[in-house]
């Protein structure tokens, strides 16, 4: 498996050299996931076995930051603030066994608590 990487989601092509330019500057490897792989575990993609299949709940680009120190996981969100890449998540042991499409919809979950508890303490 590869000890350090950025993995990329359901970026779109015309984004994909803005955002691998901004990672390449800080120093950080990317990946772009084929949707081909998206139903895959997070350590199968890191081991970059092929296959799958397409997951169509997928339809928001995320990162998936691995292996990264302290200093490079600042540099790899401060690459990535500002862009197409608004979803992010770090790699953890259990959530490696996890699917990409597994993976995204939690994220979306957890973004939707954030919003509501945001909401309410505006009340």
């Amino acid at each position: 498996m590869i000890n350090k990487l950025i993995l990329i989601y359901a970026l779109p092509e015309s984004d994909r050299e803005e955002v691998s330019a901004a990672l390449a500057g800080a120093g950080l490897p990317s990946f772009f996931v084929p949707e081909s792989s998206f139903s895959l575990s997070l350590r199968e993609v890191l081991e970059f076995r092929a296959g799958g299949e397409k997951a169509r709940e997928i339809n928001e680009p995320f990162a998936v930051l691995h292996g990264l120190t302290g200093e490079e996981l600042d540099a790899a969100l401060k690459a990535l603030r500002g862009g197409p890449v608004s979803l992010k998540a770090i790699t953890t042991p259990h959530n490696l066994e996890w699917s990409g499409e597994k993976l995204f919809g939690d994220l979306k979950r957890e973004r939707e608590a954030i919003r509501k508890a945001r909401g309410k303490r505006g009340r």
